[in-house]
């Protein structure tokens, strides 16, 4: 996890998921689950339940925010968090920047 600020908040982010497909991407479902699941739902700091349908296979993919082989305007709705992220933490990675997504 990637430790930043931004707008005054302390946040956190392991990577961000992004709709590369021109036309539009399929919405992930989540639903309330009481047990354990693969992948957890978060909405900010609520969680909201498992991931049922990923929707993957629609033109998702998950970035890394200190690779730059993505510019920081592909990240969309993200762009703001990935341009502190840039600033203020990719250095601290022992690698450095990253070359592609794979620690994501």
């Amino acid at each position: 996890e990637i430790a930043f600020e931004l707008r005054g908040r302390q946040a956190a982010a392991r990577g961000f998921c992004v709709c590369t497909r021109p036309g539009g991407c399929e919405e992930a479902i989540c639903e309330k689950h009481a047990g354990a699941c693969a992948v957890r739902c978060r909405a900010g700091d609520a969680d909201v339940g498992c991931l049922m349908d990923p929707g993957w296979n629609t033109g998702w993919q998950c970035w890394h925010p200190c690779n730059l082989k993505h510019h920081v305007h592909e990240y969309g709705d993200f762009r703001e968090e990935v341009a502190a992220i840039r600033s203020q933490s990719c250095f601290e990675h022992a690698d450095g920047w990253l070359a592609d997504d794979s620690r994501y």
